[in-house]
């Protein structure tokens, strides 16, 4: 990589961007754990990591699918489209049994950018606290990824599904799940009466090029002076700086 890049698991995940390793199991990345959404009328995209050449049948909603692990141990399954609705099961089955529970099939939204983003419930609470009560609502579901700092694309991430309640949307991050991300779910739980699950994946003070690919900010004529003045400074920094 040529500059620095802010990445998350669950991001380079829906770019399919996953590093080569070994998997003496058959797993699968946070994103998909109990309690999740699966995004309703369109085709159901499910993957995973097994040993190489490794058989992996999985079975959502009485749809199974079979695949073949490949060289780097990956694998992955298309579900045809469902309505809303849940809660389902899914059996993920190879040399040993995965099994997800409490899935609801509804509306699936990313909350990424910067700090406006970031910024928790608890900043939007003043002293009206009695507004948690408020907040439980079971179909609605969130997933916080923890912000984390690397040069390389990553396959996984450190977070879990939570059922949205006045205790779960207070932990984790800075002062919460996102202020901006639960008021946005709330209106789309309201207005279309369907589950709703919302993913908080934002940095504080990032511009958007550090959420893209070397190869697409490359593409970018714009972005040639950023570019060079960055490799300039990975050329210039020493270890030590960091100790």
């Amino acid at each position: 990589m040529t500059h620095c890049h802010w990445f998350t698991g669950f991001m380079l995940s829906i770019l399919g961007l996953m590093v080569s390793t070994g998997y003496a199991e058959v797993r699968m990345p946070a994103v998909f754990s109990d309690h999740m959404v699966l995004q309703r009328d369109q085709p159901i995209a499910v993957w995973g990591f097994a040993d190489p050449s490794e058989s992996v049948t999985v079975t959502l909603n009485k749809q199974t699918q079979t695949t073949t692990a490949n060289r780097d141990g990956k694998w992955r399954v298309t579900f045809t489209a469902m309505k809303a609705g849940g809660p389902f099961e899914m059996t993920v089955k190879a040399q040993n049994t995965l099994n997800i529970s409490d899935i609801l099939i509804g509306e699936v939204w990313l909350c990424s950018g910067q700090s406006n983003m970031e910024q928790g419930i608890r900043f939007t609470l003043g002293k009206n606290w009695k507004q948690l009560k408020e907040m439980n609502h079971p179909r609605m579901r969130l997933l916080l990824i923890p912000n984390t700092l690397s040069n390389t694309p990553q396959d996984d991430v450190k977070a879990q599904w939570k059922l949205c309640s006045e205790k779960t949307i207070l932990q984790d991050g800075w002062g919460g799940f996102s202020a901006v991300g639960y008021h946005f779910g709330k209106v789309l739980l309201d207005e279309l009466d369907v589950p709703v699950g919302l993913i908080q994946s934002s940095v504080g003070g990032t511009p958007i090029e550090v959420w893209m690919s070397d190869a697409d900010v490359k593409a970018v004529p714009e972005a040639k002076p950023i570019l060079d003045k960055w490799a300039t400074k990975v050329r210039q920094y020493k270890p030590q700086y960091a100790q």
